[in-house]
């Protein structure tokens, strides 16, 4: 769901702002600038609370995102409402989170623009794994264990984050 520019964001940006600008840090200006530019844009999104408020399937991995409380910053790559290559990381991610999936694609139809979905050290089982690949034929999903983690530890971040 796109965020809403409320008055409460708007006083922590001004006091960003105000605070950047006593302290003569033009960076944190410029991030407050950007930042409500972001909101006023409608490019800012923020999770659902529940699975049923999911408006579209970026509005579904952002759900799942904070039940499982991982980082979308940080584990998935998107353009605008199109998600393109999301990771699940850890023990939280577990087939209840495809069940979840599977209630959003009820009710919004097949996940258009995904191309990779990996699974790091996570609960998901075997089934879970199956019932993925039904909902996403097209997508390429891939499971990792903890050891093939602990030998690459970029395995849990999209391609291109973080990498020199």
């Amino acid at each position: 769901m796109k965020a809403k520019l409320t008055p409460a964001v708007e006083r922590f940006l001004r006091v960003a702002r105000e605070v950047g600008e006593e302290c003569g840090d033009a960076g944190m200006v410029q991030s407050a600038a950007e930042l409500e530019a972001d909101y006023r844009d409608g490019r800012v999104h923020v999770a659902p609370w529940r699975w049923d408020q999911c408006r579209s399937w970026l509005d579904a991995w952002l759900y799942i995102y904070r039940r499982a409380r991982l980082g979308d910053g940080v584990h998935m790559q998107h353009d605008g409402e199109v998600a393109r290559f999301v990771v699940w990381v850890g023990h939280e991610v577990s087939d209840k989170m495809v069940d979840w999936l599977e209630r959003v694609h009820g009710a919004l139809g097949v996940c258009k623009g995904l191309t990779h979905l990996r699974l790091v050290d996570t609960c998901v089982t075997h089934n879970g794994l199956t019932r993925l690949r039904r909902l996403f034929p097209d997508v390429s999903i891939q499971s990792f264990s903890e050891a093939e983690l602990e030998a690459d530890s970029m395995l849990m971040y999209p391609p291109g984050r973080y990498e020199s």
